[in-house]
């Protein structure tokens, strides 16, 4: 048989099967469509060709969240204490927009000690304004209020498919140093019938505009456990910044000054932080201001000698030294000055 009498079949496009259209990588609702096309020489004439009808399937919302803690390890705290706060990032790893609950569980097993509800209140999302907890100010994170401000997260494509959340607790007095107490945050998914489900139960038009969701491997939802630990006293350090430009107002422009002020507080029942050193390395963009380096509100000088502060070129180090800590808090300020470039 002449081999320009055989029919040749020639596919187009790729082979979709059902699991790539679970891929967490492709947009939920995607349309992937699959033709083939077959050519043939009928007993040695022109190639005719003939197009198969269009194979389309649609991209389901696959639900999968993670919940991780960002704390490198236990939390320090003394007994009591308020508003401690336990640092998470919940990221929606499915391929949809989805709406995600969030719960705290401080009676967790295993610990020598109970967290109660911060006296602030119980979980925060970060608002981005500053890094870090704000209980309030201008750049207050935002109060969780269930059902009313749930965290909405985009698709695992988006640089907003994560945000950081701030489990926040008050803790009991009469505790001894070295115990332990446990919060664990959870976020599950608002989709009705998706959290805690079997993996793989499709959810039939319950997906991004209306298409199917399909519960991934986390079950539509995911926790994370952060620690407290009791220890004879903490160090809380803040920094602040006020600017001063060239004509007397408080803009940040070439030639203003900026004062920063580091504030450590020592606080406890008991104990003494050995060593206390404040190390503050100088901005980019601008100069440090020779002299104006204080603790304390005693002037240091800039050079290695018999005080506690240093310029090393680079940055600002005072050696506070030993700081006893107290129940009101031992508080020691370090402040300088930086011009802008």
């Amino acid at each position: 048989m002449k081999l320009n009498n055989l029919l040749r079949l020639i596919l187009v496009g790729a082979l979709v099967s059902p699991l790539a259209s679970w891929a967490a990588g492709t947009p939920a609702g995607t349309v992937i469509n699959n033709t083939a096309t077959a050519t043939y020489s009928p007993n040695g004439g022109p190639t005719v060709t003939t197009n198969s009808n269009a194979a389309t399937v649609t991209v389901a919302e696959l639900i999968n969240v993670t919940t991780v803690s960002n704390d490198a390890g236990n939390v320090p705290t003394v007994t009591p204490d308020t508003n401690k706060v336990l640092t998470f990032t919940v990221t929606n790893t499915g391929n949809g927009t989805e709406t995600f609950a969030l719960t705290a569980n401080r009676a967790v097993a295993g610990d020598q000690f109970d967290p109660t509800v911060g006296s602030a209140g119980s979980i925060f999302i970060e608002n981005g304004l500053q890094a870090g907890f704000q209980a309030t100010g201008a750049n207050a994170d935002v109060l969780y209020i269930p059902g009313s401000n749930d965290l909405v997260l985009n698709a695992n494509s988006s640089t907003a498919n994560s945000n950081i959340v701030y489990l926040v607790s008050d803790i009991p007095t009469g505790l001894v140093n070295n115990d332990l107490g446990k919060a664990t945050l959870t976020a599950s998914s608002k989709t009705t019938g998706a959290a805690g489900a079997t993996a793989g139960t499709t959810l039939p038009g319950l997906g991004d505009g209306g298409i199917d969701a399909v519960v991934g491997a986390t079950q539509a939802q995911a926790s994370s456990t952060g620690t407290y630990i009791v220890t004879a006293f903490s160090v809380v350090t803040s920094k602040s910044a006020t600017v001063l430009d060239p004509f007397g107002g408080s803009k940040v422009v070439p030639g203003s000054v900026i004062t920063y002020t580091i504030t450590t507080v020592v606080t406890g029942s008991g104990g003494v932080a050995n060593a206390l050193i404040v190390n503050d390395t100088i901005p980019a963009n601008t100069t440090y201001l020779a002299g104006s380096m204080k603790l304390n509100a005693t002037v240091l000088t800039d050079a290695t000698d018999a005080d506690a502060g240093k310029f090393n070129g680079t940055a600002v180090v005072v050696n506070i030294g030993d700081v006893t800590a107290t129940a009101g808090g031992t508080t020691n300020t370090v402040v300088f000055k930086a011009t802008v470039n």
